[in-house]
């Protein structure tokens, strides 16, 4: 089916999910709460970026509990001084938080259309992650960054090491990949294409490996670099199978934006280029 696909259709791209405004994405999380921690709010937040594939305008790094963004704690901040958010204290799981929520004037702001778009991403995100039903916990979240991420509390050679064992591991996978590529001489000048964007993420993976880089970013692009691995496993494996085109362009759909979101990730970052200079003109 690969070789089925035009080459226009096959280089069109795929729009991300963007959101830009810093206050709007901020009282889309916190209207649909009664109180929020500081810790839920940074997790959650973090989580709906990465596990929906879209381009938040926070950036994150690892804190004491995980990933944390300055940027969206001044956002909540600025909020609080224009009478939109309030803080109080209140006893969350037996324990007292800071919690955050909108007052009466801001939730005014909820029917913002940028803000309803972004209410609907968060819900399915705190359905993955509630326990029971309930609102997710900060300690649920925090353990599902480190899990899920690969972060750990103190850097130290044994994680350094399985940080490494996990990229090589990548990397050899990948490897299968590109040979299996290179033996389909049908796809033509889409051969080209898919293996440009393989030694993209062999280059990116060897970069984070070679770098001292933010373990919150370094975790980010090897899940992600995984994912679009596997998912590449997954488009070989209906190639040959010749299963219905549907569900074909539903994962190399999701390939063409997860691939794009590496991207996007690892420029905001500052860890490696673009990929391509190449663009498909009418």
């Amino acid at each position: 089916m690969l070789s089925e696909i035009s080459f226009k259709d096959f280089v069109k791209e795929e729009n991300l999910a963007c959101f830009d405004n810093k206050k709007n994405v901020a009282i889309g999380l916190l209207g649909i709460t009664n109180g929020i921690g500081k810790k839920q709010l940074q997790k959650l937040m973090f989580l709906s970026s990465i596990e929906k594939n879209i381009v938040l305008p926070f950036k994150f790094e690892k804190h004491i509990y995980g990933p944390y963004s300055e940027e969206l704690e001044k956002a909540v901040n600025i909020l609080e001084s224009e009478k939109l958010v309030e803080f109080s204290k209140e006893i969350i799981y037996n324990v007292q938080q800071d919690t955050r929520k909108l007052t009466e004037k801001g939730k005014e702001s909820l029917e913002n259309p940028e803000v309803q778009k972004f209410i609907k991403v968060i819900k399915e995100i705190i359905s993955n992650y509630g326990e029971n039903g309930n609102f997710p916990s900060a300690k649920s979240l925090e353990n599902t960054c480190y899990t899920e991420f690969y972060l750990t509390k103190d850097e130290n050679d044994e994680w350094r090491n399985s940080i490494k064992s996990k990229i090589k591991d990548a990397l050899s996978l990948l490897e299968d990949r590109v040979q299996i590529i290179k033996k389909k001489n049908e796809l033509e000048e889409k051969q080209d294409l898919i293996l440009m964007a393989f030694d993209y993420i062999k280059n990116l993976l060897n970069e984070i490996l070679e770098k001292n880089i933010d373990q919150v970013i370094k975790g980010v692009l090897i899940k992600k670099s995984e994912e679009y691995i596997d998912k590449w496993g997954e488009i070989i494996l209906l190639d040959e199978e010749k299963k219905t085109k549907e569900k074909f362009n539903k994962i190399l759909l999701e390939e063409k934006k997860l691939f794009k979101f590496i991207n996007n990730w690892a420029i905001s970052n500052n860890v490696y280029d673009s990929v391509f200079e190449f663009e498909y003109k009418e």
